[in-house]
């Protein structure tokens, strides 16, 4: 007689296969999940804190790039988005923005694709990017109509801000990128708070990582990836006025 949960362990091995052969995983080519129409409507026409119109800022900045976008440029664009539309936000909320895209591509709405700059698609420099699945962009569109094209293809210009107040808060931060130059962003979270007792270590980082991310809004810090994905600070030089004024979101 044939063992229950011996079946039970095959069948799931089958199902598991087609599963895998169901999208042609990473870094080989275009990276696909099966497409659910029914729950992509629902997360286009979903509110979201970032945007105004979930479609209209995946038409905009995906579809119409060539090669699509990759994670950092799409929370770059929608970080500026919010503060030309909202001056008055501080906090931009990364992890629902993430959460975002990652249910986007779980559901079969966006793909991810391996671009490789060498043309090895092992090396290590290859950057994921995210592109509109092909069974998604009918439904896109339907949600994002044409005229959306013709609306500013670029960022709208983000106001004019006084980041005096953030870059007096900033001085340790300031004062560190000055003396070593662009610098790994746990590494020198990690010096400024070495003075910190273990009782206050937690929550001074958190302080220092949540000012140095209002510095990035404000435009006062710049920040890129490394090949391993360490995430290197650097001032931003280029001022707008010498009164302490610089153009947020000039990152």
């Amino acid at each position: 007689m044939v063992d229950h949960s011996a079946l039970v362990a095959v069948k799931r091995e089958t199902q598991a296969s087609a599963v895998r052969v169901a999208h042609q995983p990473l870094p080989i080519g275009l990276d696909t999940r099966p497409f659910r129409a029914d729950h992509c409507a629902d997360l286009l026409t979903a509110p979201c804190e970032w945007t105004n119109s979930a479609p209209s800022f995946l038409f905009r900045n995906i579809a119409l790039r060539d090669g699509g976008a990759s994670y950092t440029q799409l929370k770059e664009i929608a970080e500026q988005e919010l503060l030309s539309s909202n001056p008055h936000e501080t906090t931009f909320p990364v992890s629902r923005f993430a959460d975002f895209l990652e249910s986007a591509y779980r559901l079969g709405l966006l793909a991810k694709n391996c671009i490789s700059p060498s043309g090895d698609i092992y090396s290590s420099e290859r950057v994921v990017k995210y592109e509109i699945s092909p069974s998604a962009q009918a439904l896109l569109a339907q949600h994002a109509p044409a005229e959306v094209a013709h609306k500013a293809e670029t960022t709208p210009a983000a106001p004019e801000v006084d980041t005096s107040l953030v870059r007096a808060r900033l001085e340790p931060v300031i004062g560190y990128l000055t003396d070593h130059g662009p610098t790994i962003r746990d590494t020198m979270v990690d010096v400024l708070t070495q003075s910190e007792s273990d009782d206050n270590l937690d929550a001074a980082w958190q302080r220092l990582e949540e000012l140095i991310d209002e510095g990035i809004v404000s435009g006062i810090i710049d920040r890129e990836e490394d090949r391993l994905g360490a995430q290197v600070l650097s001032l931003v030089t280029t001022k707008s006025s010498d009164t302490g004024k610089m153009v947020a979101g000039s990152l």
